[in-house]
Formats: C-alpha cells, structure tokens, sequence
C-alpha cells in the first residue's frame, strides 16, 4: 500500500521449558536458577540447554553474558518441536490476537509485544492491504488475521506519527479523522507508536517502513 496503553500482562503459568542435555535435569519458567541455564541459540532457535551444574567455567560467563540479552521466561515450544526464545524486551512470535482497541471502527491494526509474543489484533473493517507495511513471520499472521476478518482493500495512504498517548510496546494503525484536531478525514490511515517506542517492534516491519520511524524517532 502507498506510503507518505498496554494492557496488563497475565501472570504467567509454570511450564516445562526442556532438560538439560547432558544430565536431563528438567527446566522450568519458575525455576530460580533459570537465568544460570545457559542455552545454544541459532537463528533465534534454542537447539540445546545445559544445567548450571553441568557447566563449564567458560559456559557459565557465556551463560550470565545471554542472561543479559535473552528473555528465559519466553522460551516456548513451538508446534514444530523447535524451542524458541525472545530477547530481552523482544518477541519470537507473531500471533492474531483480540484488542479491545479494535472494537473502534477507525482503528485498523493494533500490534503489541506482550510476553515474547508479537499480538496483531485487526477487525472486519481493517484495510485487507494491512499485511503489507510487515514482513516474514508478522506479515503472515497480519495477512491470516485479515482474512479470518474477512477484510476488504482500502484506498488510504500511510502517514506515521509519534505520539505520547502509547505505551512504548504497542503501535496502532488509525485513521486520520480520529486524532486530527479539526477531525477532517484526509484519506490517510496513521501509524501512531510512543517517542520512546521499543525498538524491537521495528523488526516487524518492512526496511522501508522501519528506516522510516527510525527517521521519526531521532528527529
């Protein structure tokens, strides 16, 4: 298509996150050394975790190093068998998910990171061309949303706009009467997201989409 608050988190449940691959020793989300097991991540995939007393010296630095970066209490099993999980702050997947802020005709699209996950809420009124300002694993759960929703194409054009109004890990595709002060609808659908916007929402998007806030968000 042509380019010019969140909500409470749930309490997260106990949940079996693997054994460890040398003594078999179960991982837990609850587990108070959970941030010790260190894991061997590929392309964002866990591939293997080792208990913190199986460790080696070296694996334990290596270990506290990830600690710093990866989010454990994301780490999930996906339905293919593959164990993935988020960095700090970030996501490993995109969903289709409910938004009460969706419930609003002039609202299109709100995305959220919540919990390691990428939630993508749209209704039946959504622009059907919504799908295409994201990319990989978020333009496809965007694109089946759209068509659980039966959505059709539209005719605005983006605009993007930073906005103190929003949290900092949730972005909403808006039309333009609804937040312009004189409500005078210009045609244009505006991508509102926080000055202080969590830059993992960027990896989203699109380059050119993504270059764009970028460039919003240093001016």
């Amino acid at each position: 298509m042509p380019v010019s608050k969140p909500r409470r988190k749930n309490q997260p449940s106990r949940r079996l996150l693997g054994h460890c691959a040398r003594c078999r020793r179960a991982c837990w989300s609850d587990s108070p050394d959970g941030p010790r097991w260190n894991a061997e991540v590929r392309a964002g995939q866990v591939v293997g975790i080792e208990c913190p007393d199986c460790q080696t010296p070296e694996e334990n630095m290596e270990a506290e190093l990830k600690a710093a970066t990866l989010d454990y209490r994301t780490m999930t099993k996906r339905a293919d068998g593959r164990t993935a999980i988020a960095p700090r702050g970030g996501w490993h997947t995109a969903v289709a998910a409910d938004h009460p802020i969706v419930e609003d005709k002039t609202v299109h699209l709100a995305a959220e990171i919540l919990d390691g996950r990428l939630n993508l809420a749209v209704g039946p009124h959504s622009d059907a061309r919504l799908h295409e300002p994201f990319t990989g694993a978020a333009a496809q759960a965007v694109r089946a949303a759209l068509a659980a929703k039966e959505a059709r194409p539209g005719t605005r054009t983006l605009t993007f706009a930073p906005m103190e109004d929003f949290g900092p890990d949730t972005i909403v595709f808006i039309e333009d009467q609804a937040i312009a002060d004189d409500a005078e609808d210009r045609g244009e659908l505006v991508v509102c997201f926080s000055p202080q916007m969590n830059p993992h929402l960027l990896t989203a998007f699109t380059p050119t989409i993504a270059d764009c806030i970028r460039g919003l968000l240093a001016a």
